[in-house]
């Protein structure tokens, strides 16, 4: 099976995500697609193959 995928770390200390205890699912996504930036990123998979993380 190929996919292709993002691991967000919504913790990251220095990223641009900041979560509130009542985020409903699709507030969270919306803060990951509008506010996420590159130390978001845990780990990448490209066909199915894991490429950085």
């Amino acid at each position: 099976m190929q996919f292709d995928a993002m691991a967000i770390d919504t913790g990251a200390a220095t990223g641009g995500i900041r979560l509130s205890p009542g985020d409903s699912g699709d507030r969270v996504l919306e803060k990951v697609v509008f506010g996420a930036n590159r130390t978001n990123v845990a780990r990448v998979w490209v066909a199915g193959r894991r490429v950085c993380g």
